[in-house]
C-alpha cells in the first residue's frame, strides 16, 4: 500500500497504475458489466456495425463479429486471458529466470558457465519457432500457451539478475557478512535478492507486456488459446478476413491490447524511477 502511495507522485506511475486498476476491474466484474453472453450468436444480426454508426443495433455498442456475438461483451471476456497469461507467465518464467541468475552470478565457475550456455542457447532460438514446438506437441490449450510463453520469457530475468549478482556479491558489507559466518543461502535470499528487487519489478512488467502481445500474435496465428475462449488475439483472427471493409471487427481488440500494454509500462516506468534511488534523489 505504501508502494502505491508513493508511486502515484510519478505522473507516468500514476497514468499506469490508473489503466493497470481498470484492467484488473474489468476482468474481475466481467460477468457483471457485460452486456452480453459472450458466447451467445445470433446469425440474424451478425457483422452489425457499432451503435452509433449507420445499420448498427443500440443493444451492441461495438457491433457483432461475423457470428453475431457482441464484440464489447468479448473485449470485457478477453482481458481475464490475458491478465491470466501475463501473472502466470511472469510467475513461472521469474521464479526460474531469477533463481538461474542467483545461481550463476553467485557461483560462478561451471555453474555459471552453464547458465550463460543455456541463455545462449535459448536467445538463438526464433520465439514463435519455439512456441509453436511447445503448442503442437502439448496441444492447443490456455495452460499450454502459458507454458510456452514462460519457456521462452526466462532469459531475460537470468540474464539480468545473473549481471546484477555478480556485481553485488563483490561490495563489502556481502564480504562482511560472509567473514561472520553466514551461508551462501542467506547471502543470497537475505542480502542480495532484495538489492536486485528493483530490477526484477521493471522485468516483470517489461514481460507482463510480452506475454500479452505474444499471446494475442500465437491466437491471431491459430496455435493460442482455443477459437471458443474470448481473447483478443483470436478476435484479431477471426477479422482478418474483413478487416479492410469492417475495420471495427479489428480496430477495438488491437485498442485493447495497445492500451493494456501501455499501462503497464508507465507503472514499470512509474517503478523505476520510484527503486531506482539516482533518480528517486533527483526528483
Amino acid at each position: 500500500m505504501i508502494l502505491l502511495k508513493r508511486l502515484l507522485k510519478y505522473k507516468s506511475g500514476s497514468i499506469g497504475l490508473l489503466i493497470v486498476i481498470l484492467l484488473l476491474g474489468t476482468a474481475l466484474l466481467a460477468p457483471l458489466i457485460a452486456p452480453h453472453d459472450p458466447y451467445q450468436q445470433s446469425l440474424r444480426k451478425r457483422l452489425t456495425p457499432p451503435s452509433w454508426m449507420p445499420g448498427g443495433d443500440p443493444d451492441y455498442f461495438l457491433g457483432t463479429d461475423l457470428i453475431g456475438r457482441d464484440i464489447l461483451s468479448r473485449i470485457i471476456y478477453g482481458a481475464r486471458v490475458s491478465l491470466m497469461v501475463g501473472v502466470c507467465t511472469v510467475a513461472l518464467a521469474g521464479c526460474f529466470g531469477v533463481l538461474l541468475g542467483l545461481l550463476g552470478g553467485y557461483y560462478g565457475g561451471k555453474i555459471d558457465y552453464w547458465v550463460i550456455t543455456l541463455i545462449n542457447m535459448m536467445w538463438s532460438f526464433p520465439f514463435i519457432l519455439l512456441a509453436l514446438v511447445i503448442v503442437v506437441v502439448l496441444g492447443t490449450s490456455l495452460v499450454n500457451v502459458i507454458i510456452a510463453l514462460a519457456a521462452t520469457s526466462w532469459v531475460s530475468f537470468a540474464r539480468i539478475i545473473r549481471g546484477e549478482v555478480m556485481a553485488i556479491k563483490a561490495r563489502e558489507f556481502i564480504q562482511a557478512e560472509r567473514a561472520l559466518g553466514a551461508g551462501d543461502l542467506r547471502i543470497m535470499f537475505r542480502l542480495i535478492l532484495p538489492n536486485v528487487s528493483s530490477s526484477m519489478f521493471v522485468l516483470a512488467t517489461i514481460e507482463f507486456v510480452r506475454a500479452i502481445i505474444r499471446e494475442s500474435f500465437m491466437s491471431f496465428l491459430g496455435v493460442g488459446v482455443p477459437p471458443t475462449v474470448p481473447s483478443w488475439g483470436g478476435m484479431l483472427a477471426e477479422s482478418r478476413a474483413f478487416m479492410l471493409v469492417m475495420w471495427w471487427l479489428a480496430a477495438f481488440p488491437g485498442l485493447a491490447i495497445f492500451f493494456s500494454a501501455l499501462g503497464v509500462n508507465l507503472m514499470g516506468d512509474g517503478l523505476r524511477d520510484l527503486l531506482d534511488p539516482r533518480i528517486r534523489s533527483k526528483a
